[in-house]
């Protein structure tokens, strides 16, 4: 019986220990070296082209990620965030030394409860800076830099 017992005991510390294993960090190669580069299989083909213009009609799931966070950001800008709607939405790398930016219309309701009208929109995808028509200063050159091939 005792030798049972002692099974049972050494089974169970086993468990035990298998299961606190898990709590550990582990280490993945960007963090040991990070210079090595992000896995490209998970990037959009779009990402990997040096100049691309994407309609909202065919974003495959990585660009319609960005579109969203960018549709956050956005949204957060407005006065009435709930009444916010977006079209004409772009995925655009104009130049080769330039980033891959989101680019769209947006409007909301105004603190008079009306309709602002649609006002095109900007963000840059590698730093998630972002311009509204009439709200930023310069939008016009930013928007025609980054937005229009």
């Amino acid at each position: 019986m005792t030798k049972i017992r002692v099974t049972l005991l050494l089974l169970a510390l086993s468990v035990f220990m298998v299961g606190c294993g898990g709590s550990e960090t582990t280490e993945t190669a960007e963090t040991v070296n990070p210079n090595v580069e992000p896995n490209t299989e998970q990037l959009s083909p779009y990402e990997t082209e040096s100049k691309f213009l994407v309609n909202e009609d065919n974003f495959d799931k990585f660009v319609r990620t960005q579109v969203y966070v960018a549709e956050q950001l956005v949204r957060k800008q407005m006065k009435e965030p709930d009444t916010t709607e977006f079209r004409n939405w772009s995925y655009v790398k104009a130049a080769d030394s330039l980033p891959p930016t989101i680019c769209g219309e947006v409007t909301s309701k105004n603190s008079m409860g009306g309709m602002t009208g649609f006002r095109k929109f900007l963000i840059k995808t590698d730093t998630t800076e972002f311009g509204i028509e009439n709200s930023t200063n310069g939008f016009d050159d930013i928007y025609n830099e980054f937005c229009v091939m």
